[in-house]
């Protein structure tokens, strides 16, 4: 697959920076009785903060005047009615012209809620859902290259997409660079997605041709690795201690997905799969006292019964297709995924070096599986 630029740049909806603004700024009151910062903005435009934003926190300690007094002579970032960006009037840093935020707009252009790969679109609409606020569902950034990767040997769980999109404001001299690795199985359509490698390029003459270099040669960087690591990592063990914290990850979503309205059997019953698939004790009682499990220094010393694909596998299939919360974030399963691909010593000194001695791998382990939730009972 050949690199292209996306179609969904939605170049064509209205935007506004809007300078030096007039702001007045009211406390409400939201449906769960908590304070919330609401703003108007050039007698245009309406901004509900969320409650637990830092602009309505500011409420606990200042007077709406108060902080009305700090927002005036801002700048706030419109885009179809709706405020994605601001800075308050206090304010000094660099600021693009109308000529550079045009050149961006037109160039990246916006992403909606739709265009997002799924795990951020699951995490967006949630978050929508939950607010007591105004979130809006358009975003700076889109994406600016697709290419496809095979990895010999594997089959279909061989197959990956290197997708890089580019985040942009009209407050930042540079664009922001985000990597995801989306490994596809293409008899059910489903995904498992990590994100990674971020980096800034500049936004100076000719910063479109200089994107587009930058893309090429992280791009042949990145593949290459992906290609050596994925290969291997089938034949990897990862600690004990892996396998505790993979568990802790989905022990937590489980709790939060049991407590939630809405979350539908298929949820829960994929993370009940996975729990199974990488419960400890299950698997390994056999092999380890009890006081093994409890010792951290131990567990870290000691293999798992998991290899390195298959926690990648499992971090990203829980990353993309369950809800974040509590301890559980994306955020730490995407460390993980990322440690495990380009600097496994780092993240877990012991996974290149354990042999696994007599303790078996998974009956499950498969190179060619990448979603433990879907395995049968």
């Amino acid at each position: 697959m050949n690199a292209v630029l996306s179609k969904n740049r939605h170049a064509d909806l209205p935007y506004e920076l809007v300078r030096n603004a007039r702001v007045e700024v009211r406390r409400v009151i939201d449906v769960n009785l908590h304070q919330c910062a609401e703003i108007t903005i050039d007698d245009r435009y309406i901004h509900r903060f969320p409650s637990s934003s830092r602009i309505s926190k500011a409420l606990d300690v200042a007077s709406p005047e108060d902080i009305q007094a700090r927002m005036t002579g801002g700048q706030f970032f419109i885009v179809n009615d709706k405020m994605v960006d601001f800075q308050g009037g206090d304010y000094v840093g660099f600021v693009h012209d109308d000529k550079g935020i045009h050149a961006l707009a037109s160039t990246l252009g916006f992403m909606t809620v739709d265009d997002l790969a799924p795990h951020r679109r699951r995490d967006m609409t949630r978050r929508i859902q939950k607010s007591s606020g105004d979130v809006s569902d358009v975003f700076l950034r889109n994406v600016w290259s697709e290419t496809g990767i095979e990895v010999p040997n594997m089959g279909a769980g061989g197959d990956f997409t290197t997708q890089i999109a580019v985040e942009w404001s009209p407050f930042m001299r540079h664009v922001q660079m985000n990597f995801d690795l989306i490994r596809q199985i293409c008899t059910n359509g489903m995904v498992g997605m990590a994100t990674f490698l971020n980096t800034k390029v500049p936004i100076v003459n000719m910063w479109e041709q200089h994107l587009d270099i930058a893309t090429t040669s992280l791009r042949a960087k990145v593949e290459s690795r992906v290609k050596h690591r994925i290969g291997v990592m089938a034949d990897e063990r990862v600690s004990l201690a892996t396998c505790i914290l993979m568990q802790k990850h989905v022990s937590e979503r489980m709790q939060l997905a049991a407590n939630r309205t809405g979350d539908d059997t298929a949820d829960m019953s994929r993370l009940h799969n996975m729990l199974a698939a990488v419960d400890p004790v299950a698997h390994l009682s056999d092999y380890y006292q009890e006081g093994v499990f409890n010792d951290k220094n131990i567990a870290a010393r000691v293999p798992g019964h998991l290899s390195a694909l298959d926690v990648f596998n499992l971090a990203t299939e829980l990353a993309t297709h369950t809800n974040a919360g509590g301890d559980s974030t994306n955020a730490g399963l995407s460390k993980m995924a990322n440690g495990l691909l380009f600097n496994p010593n780092h993240i877990d000194a012991r996974i290149t070096g354990l042999s696994g001695g007599d303790v078996k791998l998974a009956g499950f382990s498969d190179p060619d599986r990448a979603f433990f939730g879907l395995l049968t009972q």
